[in-house]
C-alpha cells in the first residue's frame, strides 16, 4: 500500500541517508521479505530510492516525499506517476472513452493482451490504488468503473 511505502521512506529518512541492506531492513520491520521488495521496487520506480547490490538508499525525491505533508505526497505522487507508461496508456484509454469512463472488464482484457490475467489484474489493482492515492483516477466500486478526475489524467503535463 501507499501507507506502508511512504513508512519505508521515512524509516530510511530515519537512517540518515545511508544505504541500508534489504533483507536486514525486512527483519529490522518485522515485515515479509517479499513484500518489502515490491516496496523497494515501487520506490525506485518511483524515483524514490536506489537500489544497488541489495541495498536501498534514498534519492532526494524520495526524503523530499517522506518529510512532506500529506497533500504536498499526493501532489509529488501524481507526478511520478504520470510518467509510468502504465498511466500514460490509461490516460489514452480514458481520454478516447465516451465521458473519459471505462468499466473495469475492458481496461482487464486490454492488460490481458499484454500480460498473464494474474498479472494483468496486479497492474490493473495498482493503477487504480495509485490513481485515487494522487487524485488522477476514480474508480466506483459498485458499478467497476474507472474514470479520470478532473483535471487529473487530461492534464497538459500527462500528454507531453
Amino acid at each position: 500500500s501507499i501507507n506502508d511505502l511512504a513508512g519505508l521512506l521515512e524509516r530510511l529518512v530515519e537512517e540518515a541517508g545511508r544505504p541500508r541492506d534489504i533483507f536486514r531492513l525486512a527483519e529490522d520491520l518485522h515485515v515479509d521479505s517479499d513484500h518489502l521488495l515490491h516496496l523497494t521496487e515501487a520506490a525506485e520506480l518511483l524515483g524514490f530510492a536506489v537500489i544497488a547490490h541489495g541495498d536501498i538508499s534514498l534519492t532526494p525525491l524520495g526524503e523530499t516525499f517522506a518529510e512532506a505533508s500529506i497533500l504536498a505526497r499526493k501532489e509529488i505522487f501524481a507526478t511520478r506517476i504520470r510518467r509510468l507508461p502504465l498511466f500514460k496508456w490509461l490516460s489514452a484509454m480514458l481520454r478516447a472513452a465516451e465521458n473519459q469512463r471505462l468499466k473495469r472488464e475492458v481496461i482487464q482484457t486490454a492488460l490481458e493482451l499484454e500480460y498473464p490475467p494474474e498479472r494483468a489484474e496486479q497492474q490493473l489493482e495498482t493503477a487504480i490504488a495509485w490513481g485515487r492515492y494522487a487524485e488522477i483516477i476514480a474508480y466506483d466500486d459498485s458499478d467497476e468503473v474507472l474514470y479520470s478526475e478532473p483535471a487529473g489524467m487530461t492534464t497538459p503535463a500527462l500528454a507531453a
